[in-house]
């Protein structure tokens, strides 16, 4: 082979592959931070990531600042699936997993469980004290998010009563909400979240009776001019893997179906 043609090669190869070494911070939804964690955990041991390193942060920027981090890293998480008008802007999702959603309450509510028909008493104000739903004489406090929020955005395509929901009190973001949950103000608190979110911060989830079991989609963001990267290519395909669908059922949670 020719010098030019050995330099051509070299190149092509230089261009198509990612840099060694080159670290990927994956910003996004708070939702998504223990589900897209472990898929880097496991995507990062495979050939086509060898010398990559992913970072992906407990800190939340919301499902919006995940799709608007795209604009300087490669990835970013979601926590719903994509809008019509985030596809608009060029953006793509790698759906990673339906994460089961669950509801928690405050220490002294005496609920361990609740129908959807409760559920619904509750959550619209039909209810106003726990001991309308088999709990403690106490002041029902329904804590919420606002209303494009991931969870609460499946929710109210799941539940349709999600529609009338009452919240006593709006947070901006997951961590808020675990704090006033676990305070002295939360003790008969009622709200919702991803089920792996609440049980890693030790919340008390209720078990819900019935046919209807919420879950919310997860997973990753990244812009259509990238679709060509080998790194996109190769997340995509894991992400479609029997290697991956084992870890997702290993976790407790379950792959999404395709629409």
């Amino acid at each position: 082979m020719s010098h030019k043609g050995l330099l051509a090669v070299l190149l092509s190869v230089i261009l198509v592959a990612p840099a060694f070494g080159e670290t990927h911070v994956i910003a996004g939804a708070g939702t998504s931070t223990q589900v897209v964690q472990l898929f880097f955990t496991h995507f990062a041991q495979l050939p086509q990531a060898q010398g990559q390193e992913f970072i992906v942060p407990d800190i939340s920027v919301k499902h919006g600042g995940g799709v608007k981090s795209t604009e300087s890293n490669l990835f970013g998480r979601t926590g719903r699936p994509l809008s019509s008008e985030e596809r608009q802007q060029g953006k793509e999702e790698i759906l990673l997993a339906k994460a089961p959603i669950a509801f928690c309450v405050g220490s002294a509510t005496g609920i361990q469980t609740l129908s959807v028909k409760q559920l619904e008493k509750v959550f619209t104000g039909q209810a106003a004290n726990w001991k309308e739903v088999g709990g403690k004489d106490a002041q029902i406090v329904v804590v919420g998010r606002e209303r494009t929020e991931s969870v609460l955005s499946e929710l109210l395509q799941e539940l349709s009563f999600f529609e009338r929901v009452t919240f006593n009190i709006v947070f901006d973001n997951d961590n808020q909400v675990i704090e006033f949950m676990k305070s002295p103000a939360g003790q008969y608190a009622i709200t919702f979240g991803a089920r792996s979110a609440l049980d890693a911060a030790e919340l008390k989830t209720i078990d819900m009776t019935g046919e209807v079991q919420p879950g919310v989609r997860l997973g990753l963001v990244y812009d259509k001019k990238n679709s060509d990267q080998p790194l996109i290519k190769a997340a995509v395909g894991y992400a479609h893997s029997e290697g991956w669908r084992k870890q997702l059922a290993a976790a407790g949670l379950q792959p999404v179906k395709a629409p």
